[in-house]
């Protein structure tokens, strides 16, 4: 009986090294060491097939996790929690999962943000909680699931907490996620006294920490910054060249308003990536520094070790257009055409559109936003305001049309462009029409009502 068929290739006996009958045999490894070979080089679409079709049922858990861990490292939280689903509802027999299973499986529902299956898979926990260690990793599992779904209500009980206050050990990792909840929920103060009670509980924080804390400074005392940073530099070189802290610091310092402290960890770091970058660039931008932000790109323009993406040119983009910079900006133009060989992204083309309208060139912009090859709610948005703010109303106007009938509906952004074209030409209809739609449809947008006032008050001065 021939061997079952498999995308792997899966010799009956052996190989010959020499082709001849006579040559020596070279034999093949066990089922399970391709298994894990096939989860190492990232092959794991063959090693899934490998797994369910050709080893005896059920098939060992030992390489059930090694294929779910590698889905989940390889950012396939979906084909992990399909695997899960199959081994634990289809397979017959059905797989004896144990806590590296479920540690796999709720790390893929908090990454695909499937709060009710890591719900169905906690409920499986607990019905089997008897017979599985209770790990700090598992519990771990678990505390990242709901801070990454799960809804905060102050009026309720806080889920995240409550799982955190029942585990009976706990490591860096768990205050980790749990200050890093209190920062996403909108709770700094109480973010930064738990990072100092990790500290007073004897935990050395990671990097990861001071990536999760970070935010929490932007509404609290001005010092904690610099306490904050200076603690990480206190922990070493590794500390303040981690790529991830070094963006993060620069970001928190930029947000702040203090570009120069942004500037000196920008320096200090011994390498930088194209994050480093970028959030240097971004946080110039910002705070109006515009040519330090240009200076800037021109250094990492001119670096073949850090590659250029579309976060850069938006920045260096916005940095021309704030500046009203319009050699900048044909340049960047040039060099985006020959770059991408004339296929621009919609969100460069939406930036070069406002690039051009704010340089006062809206003729450019309009022939640009014409030779787009696709068009979003934000293309038309941007060239409907860069009509009415460079004084063509009524070009504006008839472009809302035209959008319209291509099937985009208006939104608060396209409703505020036309109440300030209905509002400059004294078009008290067009201002009822557009306050009419924005009511039925439940739009709401800062300074929508105050156009109408305008209308009306101009058609008073005109009477």
């Amino acid at each position: 009986m021939s061997s079952p068929r498999c995308a792997v290739s899966l010799p009956t006996a052996a190989t010959t090294t020499n082709g001849g009958g006579g040559g020596r045999r070279k034999a093949q490894p066990p089922l399970a060491s391709q298994v894990k070979r096939l989860c190492k080089q990232g092959r794991l679409e063959h090693a899934r097939r490998l797994l369910l079709e050709v080893l005896p049922r059920p098939p060992p858990m030992l390489l059930c996790n090694a294929l779910l861990i590698a889905y989940v490292a390889r950012a396939l939280p979906e084909e992990a929690l399909r695997l899960y689903t199959l081994l634990n509802h289809a397979a017959r027999p059905p797989v004896r999962s144990d806590h590296y299973t479920y540690s796999s499986a709720l790390t893929a529902c908090a990454r695909s943000r499937r709060l009710r299956l890591g719900r169905s898979v906690h409920a499986h926990l607990l019905r089997r909680a008897r017979s599985l260690p209770d790990t700090t990793v598992l519990r771990n599992s678990l505390l990242n699931l709901y801070a990454s779904c799960a809804q905060y209500r102050a009026a309720r009980v806080d889920v995240v907490r409550r799982l955190f206050d029942a585990m009976p050990k706990r490591n860096v990792v768990s205050w980790n996620t749990l200050f890093g909840w209190y920062v996403k929920t909108g709770r700094p103060q109480e973010a930064l006294e738990l990072f100092v009670r990790m500290l007073e509980d004897g935990f050395r924080p990671s990097p990861v920490s001071f990536v999760n804390i970070f935010p929490a400074t932007l509404a609290n005392d001005p010092c904690w910054p610099f306490l904050l940073y200076g603690l990480l530099v206190k922990h070493g070189v590794e500390y303040i060249n981690d790529l991830f802290v070094v963006s993060s610091a620069i970001d928190m310092f930029s947000e702040l308003g203090d570009v120069q402290s942004a500037r000196r960890v920008f320096d200090r770091a011994a390498k930088k990536n194209t994050e480093v970058w970028n959030t240097m660039i971004t946080g110039s931008v910002q705070n109006g520094q515009f040519s330090e932000a240009i200076d800037l790109f021109s250094q990492i323009l001119g670096s073949r070790e850090v590659p250029l993406d579309v976060v850069t040119f938006l920045s260096a983009l916005t940095a021309a257009s704030q500046s009203q910079d319009i050699s900048l900006g044909q340049q960047l133009h040039g060099y985006l055409i020959k770059g991408m060989h004339g296929t621009l992204p919609v969100i460069i083309g939406n930036a070069l559109v406002v690039m051009y309208s704010r340089c006062g060139n809206v003729q450019t912009a309009f022939d640009l936003f014409n030779r787009l090859p696709e068009k979003d709610i934000v293309s038309w948005n941007t060239m409907v305001t860069a009509f009415v703010q460079n004084d063509f109303d009524l070009e504006g106007l008839l472009l809302v049309y035209e959008m319209q009938k291509s099937g985009f509906a208006s939104d608060s952004v396209t409703l505020t462009a036309v109440l300030s074209a209905a509002s400059n030409t004294g078009d008290l209809q067009i201002g009822k029409q557009a306050h009419g739609y924005l009511i039925r449809h439940g739009i709401e947008g800062e300074g929508l009502e105050s156009y109408l006032i305008d209308i009306v008050g101009s058609l008073k001065r005109q009477s």
